[in-house]
């Protein structure tokens, strides 16, 4: 089903058979008196990898006496990536289009106040003030991932 093309399907609506909780975490409770009946049909289409991506990042800041970063989730989505609190996308913090990405570059951001090393990147944008991102929680795989993403937008807005 990841191969970009839109796939029509169709459910029966039943009862649930598992747990269901809501965008904040938090346990639903379903009736157990009312039996669903029907079916619900809907288009789905999965886009590469390469074009959508989700993850965890540390937003680095520079302040006047240290440097400090906040955790947050990153959504790749075509040209547009979303920054978000959470993965619950409870709060967005800013959004970057990468059409005003001029260059990307691997970093390492050793003077934090945690006094740890993270490596990440850092983003130059055309006009607008530069972002300086470390890796999340991701493995090196997903790392992978991410380069090959952020670079293929980058060469294909030059």
């Amino acid at each position: 089903m990841s191969d970009g093309k839109t796939h029509q399907l169709k459910l029966p609506l039943k009862a649930p058979t598992t747990q269901i909780y809501d965008a904040k975490g938090n346990k639903l409770t379903c009736s157990t008196d009312i039996q669903p009946q029907g079916e619900i049909e809907f288009d789905l289409t999965i886009p590469s990898i390469y074009d959508n991506m989700c993850g965890t990042f540390w937003n680095i800041v520079e302040g006047y006496f240290d440097v400090d970063g906040n955790k947050m989730w990153v959504v790749m989505e075509g040209d547009l990536m979303s920054c978000w609190d959470t993965p619950f996308q409870n709060e967005l913090f800013f959004t970057v289009d990468s059409k005003t990405v001029a260059n990307l570059e691997e970093a390492v951001y050793d003077k934090l106040a945690c006094k740890s090393v993270m490596h990440g990147v850092a983003i130059s944008r055309t006009n607008l003030s530069s972002l300086y991102w470390a890796w999340g929680d991701d493995s090196s795989s997903i790392r992978g991932l991410w380069r090959r993403a952020f670079k293929r937008h980058h060469k294909h807005h030059q």
